[in-house]
């Protein structure tokens, strides 16, 4: 069993609830993977998983330089496999919290459908 250090910042953090972290190996789904078909899915589990993934991000220097490297091949290093035509920009600005904008955009369009975006913000409370 992993130390509660581990289980922190473990790749488990990416997955829905329930799931354990592990890779997989490239072209091939696991019954663990979260696959996700249609825009309608994307809209209603994305945002939880992308809550984690900035989540971890912001514990993670190692995730967080895969993220901004390529988010679509970290998510599926992490089982999260998305439709050809969703796309994501990750941005940190100078300044600011972390950053993700969620797309749509059919193959030969140059159209893009904004599905969600994502951005951390701190909030102080007394």
């Amino acid at each position: 069993m992993p130390s509660e250090t581990s289980a922190a910042t473990s790749l488990a953090v990416v997955r829905s609830p329930g799931m354990h972290s592990g890779h997989m190996s490239p072209g091939r789904e696991k019954s663990e993977d979260v696959v996700l078909l249609d825009r309608h899915q994307v809209r209603k589990q994305l945002p939880d998983i992308m809550g984690s993934v900035l989540a971890r991000i912001w514990i993670d220097p190692d995730f967080h330089a895969e993220f901004m490297k390529n988010p679509r091949d970290a998510l599926k290093a992490n089982g999260v496999l998305l439709p050809d035509t969703i796309h994501i920009e990750f941005s940190v600005s100078h300044g600011e919290r972390p950053k993700v904008v969620v797309y749509e955009q059919q193959q030969n369009s140059r159209f893009k459908l904004r599905l969600f975006y994502l951005q951390l913000i701190m909030l102080a409370g007394r």
